[in-house]
């Protein structure tokens, strides 16, 4: 790894005026040490940068509102901070919604800022929950070419973020999304494990009882080779950039890809690492799937776009960043 003096701008959307102020507490608390794990790795090789940012819904404060509500925001936070060390934390600031929405506001801030990562912190909530109060963080996700870190509160272990783990369907968008895992990986110090869950299509009785299911059961074990095969030469490139990697296939015939990568990800403090999709909901990987896993997973989720936005990319222009 090698050192960059340009340092990494880490966006936190929070809201610390909320109700009930329990809840609001635990969501913040979850997402504060998420990014003290993550800024502590950051530290060993660049200076790491994060700006709390409240997005209003209100496109206009007069200025002693919002001087009032920045010291009362501040206040909350520090409660959390006297027990919470962030490297590199900045003041905490209010941003008014503006012509924009909310996720729109956020972005663009962001952008302006050259930020390298939006944290933002999910509920979980689903069914008709979710469908009434809508998500900010679903809608973030589908527009973010930010990679962004999704936390949800309902972890049981703080995260080291020592392990990546990268469930892939081998397809390219995810071979794209790997490349990114990768610089991230190099930044942290961590190590990948690419993880796949091999699909399973019962044969029908029918054809059972005439014999075809010996000819099945040769075509499942040619898949689950060719899906081993490819994991290993994932693995080997990985190894040969000089990545610490590993891959885990899952031949189990019961459970679904879901509750696979979420039981294999609560074995070890680290994070989950997802592609997002723009357009239309899916059923594959990049889809439904990712929307699952977020609002499943006891441990950080980095949401990313397989062709956009990356950990490591270079200064488009000079960030404005306040001193710490």
């Amino acid at each position: 790894m090698t050192s960059d003096s340009d340092g990494k701008l880490i966006v936190w959307a929070v809201d610390p005026f909320r109700e009930p102020p329990d809840e609001t507490e635990e969501l913040n608390r979850s997402a504060a040490w998420a990014i003290h794990a993550l800024t502590h790795r950051l530290a060993r090789v660049t200076k790491p940068q994060v700006q709390p940012l409240y997005v209003s819904e209100l496109s206009t404060i007069p200025g002693s509102v919002l001087e009032e509500l920045r010291t009362e925001g501040q206040e909350t936070l520090d409660g959390i901070f006297t027990r919470v060390k962030i490297h590199g934390l900045l003041p905490f600031e209010i941003l008014k919604q503006g012509t924009h929405n909310r996720v729109g506001q956020l972005l663009r801030f962001a952008r302006h800022q050259d930020a390298d990562l939006i944290v933002v912190s999910t509920h979980g909530r689903r069914g008709l929950q979710r469908w009434m109060k809508g998500s900010f963080t679903e809608d973030l996700m589908l527009q973010s070419e930010i990679p962004l870190l999704v936390v949800n509160p309902h972890w049981k272990r703080v995260p080291d973020f020592e392990r990546i783990l990268f469930p892939t369907d081998f397809s390219e968008a995810s071979r794209l999304t790997l490349d990114r895992v990768t610089e991230f990986a190099g930044t942290l110090g961590s190590r990948i494990t690419l993880f796949h869950k091999v699909s399973f299509d019962p044969a029908p009785s029918i054809e059972v009882a005439f014999g075809s299911y010996p000819t099945y059961q040769e075509t499942y074990s040619s898949g689950v080779e060719a899906c081993q095969n490819q994991l290993m030469d994932w693995v080997e490139l990985l190894k040969r950039q000089g990545h610490a990697a590993t891959y885990i296939l899952d031949t189990s015939l019961v459970g679904t890809a879901e509750e696979a990568i979420l039981e294999e990800a609560e074995k070890e403090p680290g994070m989950i690492a997802m592609a997002a999709q723009s357009g239309p909901v899916s059923a594959t990987l990049l889809g439904s799937l990712t929307r699952k896993i977020v609002r499943g997973a006891r441990t950080p989720v980095w949401i990313l776009h397989p062709r956009l936005g990356r950990m490591n990319r270079p200064q488009r222009h000079p960030p404005r960043r306040r001193a710490a």
